[in-house]
This record gives structure tokens, sequence and C-alpha cells, in this order.
């Protein structure tokens, strides 16, 4: 910490980033679970419309983070 009370400015930001990363793979996870329960609730096949959408969600969210480390990780080299 510095006299201002502030912590250093690289790791803020790397807390900041790790958490917007947080926030927009649970958003992108929340659409998808949502989706595919408002397309079971249309047809009535409760289940594998939800099913499908957490697997394309979770299949988004891990792409979505090993493409993000893959560009932090280059930037640093």
């Amino acid at each position: 910490m510095n006299a201002a009370g502030e912590g250093t400015p690289g790791r803020r930001t790397g807390t900041v980033s790790q958490m917007g990363l947080l926030l927009r793979t649970g958003i992108a996870m929340a659409i998808f679970v949502f989706a595919g329960h408002g397309l079971d609730r249309v047809p009535g096949t409760l289940p594998w419309f939800l099913m499908a959408g957490v697997l394309v969600g979770v299949v988004a969210m891990l792409f979505y983070m090993t493409r993000t480390a893959g560009a932090k990780w280059r930037r640093r080299r």
C-alpha cells in the first residue's frame, strides 16, 4: 500500500479483469440456461432443451475463458 491507501495498480487491474471475466461468463451461462428452459416450455419437452442450453453454455464459457487466457499469455511473451 502506498501513502494514499491504494494498492498497486497492476494488482487492482488484474482483480477487476478477473471479476469482469467471471461476470461475463456467468451472464452467458444464465442466458443459455434460461433460453433452454424457455424453449422447453413451448413444446413441453422440459429437460432436453434445458440440458442442451447448459451444455452450450459450458462450452461457450470454456471457449471464452481459454481465448482470454491465451491472449493474456501472448501479451506477456
